[in-house]
């Protein structure tokens, strides 16, 4: 005959029970961050490309007469001295081209709403359902500058565009009576998908500005001032950033979140994989930093600057775009 579990059986059962139930707390939240963020991945990767479809095929953007859209803002670009940077800018607000509501201005072309950018999108109405991302973008010349030529002589060449997908900040208000897709779409400037902190750039995560003054948290740019290895005799992975002068306290420091999204002005968008401690200017990324940027960050000349661009808010996506006007 079996003897049943003797007090002490029990209490240790009970213990390793418990044990293992502490464990699964520990690893649970974990394991559903990692989901979302696969989910929100999968879900950026479709939006960039509605995105890419979007930009390519908007009337005001290709013109068949070349005169305004993307062939007007290339041949501006060609004439400048910065065209090949991010930060070049073009609008007439100290955020660049975007207005403190999010509108993106076209030179010659046209704004790109947010409520064109919006995902999913609301209808003419500002009804719908809840939008849950908001894509955006930056754009620079792919070639060198022609600085001595008249406007009429640039030769239209290719653009270079950085688009990011985000996820609406998650702890807007909505007023009773209204909806989500309304409030975003309304250009009152009370509420945008993505807040930041005027004077720091940092994320509101609550739509409403901060800082005494209205802001989109539009993307921000770094230059590159070096590139380094994380470790003896290892791969070139680590870049030196310092802030472009745009105003934003808080530009590297946004750049130095584990996962951010960097994107050169070159091309390659690497992913922010450890952040070196004691040195606040460095950030360790992959894919490794190319013998073409290394290049042109050790040439010292401006018109090879390398910059990277970036949200404050860690992205779901980021792509680069060629658009050939």
């Amino acid at each position: 005959m079996r003897k049943g579990f003797s007090l002490v059986e029990v209490l240790i059962g009970v213990l390793v029970l418990g044990l293992s139930l502490l464990g699964l707390a520990a690893v649970f939240p974990a394991i559903v961050r990692e989901q979302r963020i696969s989910r929100e991945t999968i879900v950026g990767k479709s939006i960039e490309r509605s995105a890419e479809t979007y930009l390519r095929n908007r009337g005001g953007l290709n013109r068949p007469d070349r005169l305004g859209g993307w062939s007007r803002l290339s041949a501006t670009l060609g004439r400048r001295q910065d065209g090949r940077q991010w930060s070049a800018s073009l609008g007439p607000w100290t955020n660049g081209n975007y207005q403190p509501s999010g509108r993106i201005q076209i030179p010659l072309a046209l704004d790109l709403a947010v409520a064109e950018r919006l995902w999913p999108l609301p209808d003419r109405n500002g009804q719908g359902d809840d939008p849950q991302f908001v894509w955006d973008l930056a754009v620079c010349a792919i070639n060198d500058p022609d600085t001595n030529a008249e406007d009429t002589t640039v030769a239209i060449g290719p653009l270079r565009v950085a688009l990011f997908v985000r996820r609406i900040d998650p702890q807007i208000r909505v007023p009773r009576g209204q909806t989500l897709a309304g409030v975003l779409t309304d250009d009152s400037d009370a509420i945008v998908p993505v807040a930041a902190d005027a004077s720091t750039g940092e994320a509101t995560l609550a739509g409403l500005w901060t800082g005494g003054a209205t802001r989109y948290s539009a993307p921000i740019t770094a230059d590159v001032t070096g590139v380094l290895r994380s470790r003896n005799n290892g791969p070139y992975d680590t870049l030196a950033l310092a802030p472009t002068g745009n105003g934003l306290q808080g530009s590297v420091r946004l750049a130095r979140q584990i996962g951010q999204k960097l994107v050169d002005n070159l091309g390659t968008v690497y992913t922010v994989t450890g952040v070196p401690e004691g040195q606040p200017g460095r950030v360790v990324v992959e894919p490794p930093v190319s013998a073409l940027v290394i290049k042109d960050v050790q040439s010292g000349q401006p018109l090879r600057r390398v910059q990277v661009v970036f949200t404050p808010q860690i992205p779901a996506s980021a792509t680069v775009l060629q658009i050939n006007p």
